[in-house]
């Protein structure tokens, strides 16, 4: 299977603005620059780490706003972190995360609220129907900005391109024999699209794309949609598990995250922002030196519809 196969696979997308009292979510309505964010947990409490390119033109006020806040400087970037008060609001993301198919492709802070874009199987209509009766009855915290049909997923990216530069880049990791048996009955070529939201100690949550029907196996594959060959599986494998965990603690945002198998090896596809792509493989290499697991890159490249279609 190629990227382009999977392409209209989750055929619905939505859109949601959540308000967030906050100094920079403020600012946001001043600002005509969409802030890509990373949105999670330390402890009981939440936080937002919001990344600026070195290069933004920015103003007194937001100068002296980030100023009083906790930075970090990186090569292209400063990313400031900040708490995320209004958890109650927070709550309809975390149950829709949860609902079979849905996978996060966007987070940013812009026109003084949060946006959360995600897209989803036709099949749970009704379930992210019932969650949107249950919390947009307040306009002024929650609100759908769009709600339909997907245009596919290099149409997504496409747009996210237009408003911060995207890269590709993918990296090929050898699975430990453990890790090969648990996943052992699917066809090779298959395309996993990973979520960037959650990982544990059973690995990571993954929604997998086939050209076959597979056996479901408990703990290991689920089916979601059996007519176009969509299940969830989880992944394990500590190289991984340890990347993430950089990538967490030294924010990097992750637009997508995509996974084919071939005999023993992993290929790894990440869209990340551009200004964050040499963090990003610095990391990688860290984590392959810690674990032990080598690893071979393959490609950075700017993302086009082109190198989506043939990565």
């Amino acid at each position: 299977m190629r990227m382009s196969d999977i392409n209209l696979k989750l055929d619905r997308r939505i859109v949601l603005s959540l308000k967030q009292d906050s100094e920079l979510v403020n600012f946001s309505k001043s600002s005509r620059v969409p802030v890509p964010v990373s949105v999670f947990n330390i402890g009981e409490h939440v936080y937002m780490d919001s990344f600026f390119p070195k290069d933004i033109t920015m103003d007194q006020h937001l100068k002296l706003l980030v100023q009083r806040m906790e930075i970090k400087e990186r090569r292209d970037a400063y990313v400031v972190r900040t708490r995320i008060n209004n958890i109650e609001s927070l709550k309809i993301i975390n149950e829709l995360f949860r609902v079979p198919s849905v996978v996060p492709n966007r987070i940013d802070i812009e026109n003084g609220a949060l946006h959360f874009y995600m897209r989803f199987h036709h099949n749970f209509q009704d379930m992210v129907s019932d969650l949107m009766e249950k919390y947009v009855e307040n306009p002024e915290i929650t609100k759908i900005d769009f709600l339909g049909p997907s245009d596919g997923l290099a149409s997504t990216y496409t747009r996210i391109d237009s408003r911060y530069p995207l890269s590709f880049v993918s990296f090929d990791v050898i699975l430990e024999e453990e890790a090969r048996k648990t996943i052992g009955n699917i066809t090779e070529g298959s395309i996993a699209e990973l979520s960037a939201t959650g990982v544990g100690e059973d690995g990571f949550s993954a929604i997998l794309y086939t050209e076959d029907k597979l056996i479901e196996s408990e703990g290991s594959i689920e089916k979601l949609v059996e007519v176009d060959n969509i299940y969830r599986i989880n992944l394990r494998n500590n190289m991984l598990t340890e990347f993430r965990k950089k990538l967490v603690e030294d924010p990097i945002i992750r637009i997508g995250i995509f996974a084919r198998l071939t005999g023993n090896r992993l290929s790894i596809t990440s869209v990340v922002p551009t200004i964050q792509v040499h963090e990003y493989y610095n990391y990688l290499f860290m984590s392959s030196m810690k674990t032990g697991q080598k690893v071979s890159l393959k490609y950075i490249c700017p993302y086009t519809v082109a190198n989506f279609e043939n990565i």
